[in-house]
């Protein structure tokens, strides 16, 4: 009898050592895994009939939509790899639960430009725009901020190397009004090897840094949207696109793995981004004349 518990582990070994995932994605699909045994009860077989039963147990357990379909994501994952490597003969998917999207909200340009052109009182505020330029121009994240050795930001050709989930490095464009910022703080800041640190020279705390962003921006009255420095980066691939770059280049930029999820996680529900190419590519805003324009 095949042991799917062993196989698991070998799944995950190789998700960390040949994919370089991250310990966070790691520690999901381990959640996953455990949700599955705890709703379906037995992994001595694998087929869309259990697949199925994990769900319908799940929704009985009062498990919300989103959460069921988190599992299912990672139990997916392992589906595919068994099916690959001829662990299971059939294609098997845990179906997902239907979700209503969630419009996730950002700045409006007009917000952030007020804060980018904040003139800074303090260091700890001058520290925090030059993190937040960073964000909003190449579309690091903020843990890729934190752990950005000054080494690592070429001022003369405006590239950043950029450490990312799962040790992947990335090489990111910045802009000249980026690379200005950046340049003025690190004159400021020289005695140690991360370019935004503490005074000691450790780490930042995101925490802390959330705290100081909160203040900087009731200093410039603006209301903050959910997702805090996420919402920066989510609003420099809006921005990325509604000025005409193309997703897939978008894509190696924030360093996903997939084109799919940079539309998943930062495009989607733009209405702008779609009134904007709408009116770039639609046949009527460029003049062409239909020969019947009545209207039945």
């Amino acid at each position: 009898m095949t042991n799917y518990d062993d196989l698991f582990q070998t799944w995950i070994r190789e998700k960390e050592i040949l994919d370089r995932c991250s310990p966070r994605t790691i520690d999901s699909y381990r959640d996953a895994w455990n949700a599955y045994k705890r709703y379906q009860g037995c992994t001595c077989e694998m087929t869309k009939a259990r697949a199925k039963t994990f769900v319908l147990n799940a929704v009985n357990a009062k498990l919300t939509p989103r959460t069921i379909n988190s599992y299912a994501s990672g139990i997916n994952s392992f589906l595919t790899w068994l099916h690959s490597n001829g662990y299971i003969e059939e294609r098997i998917r845990v179906p997902l639960q239907p979700t209503s999207k969630r419009v996730l909200p950002t700045y409006t340009t007009e917000d952030a430009a007020r804060v980018l052109n904040h003139r800074p009182s303090a260091k700890s505020e001058r520290r925090l725009l030059g993190i937040l330029h960073l964000i909003a121009d190449a579309g690091l994240r903020i843990d890729e901020c934190l752990t950005l050795p000054r080494s690592a930001v070429d001022y003369d050709n405006c590239l950043v190397t950029v450490t990312g989930k799962g040790s992947k490095v990335r090489i990111v464009p910045m802009s000249l009004t980026c690379r200005a910022v950046l340049f003025r703080w690190s004159q400021q800041s020289q005695e140690h090897p991360l370019l935004f640190c503490t005074a000691s020279g450790s780490k930042l705390s995101v925490h802390n840094l959330r705290r100081d962003l909160l203040r900087l921006l009731r200093k410039c009255g603006v209301q903050k949207p959910a997702g805090s420095f996420h919402t920066w980066r989510r609003l420099s691939a809006k921005l990325f696109v509604r000025s005409g770059g193309d997703v897939a280049t978008l894509s190696r930029i924030l360093g996903h793995s997939k084109v799919s999820v940079t539309m998943d996680h930062s495009l989607e529900d733009d209405p702008e981004a779609l009134r904007l190419a709408h009116r770039q590519h639609s046949p009527l805003w460029g003049g062409l004349a239909f020969a019947d324009t009545s209207v039945s």
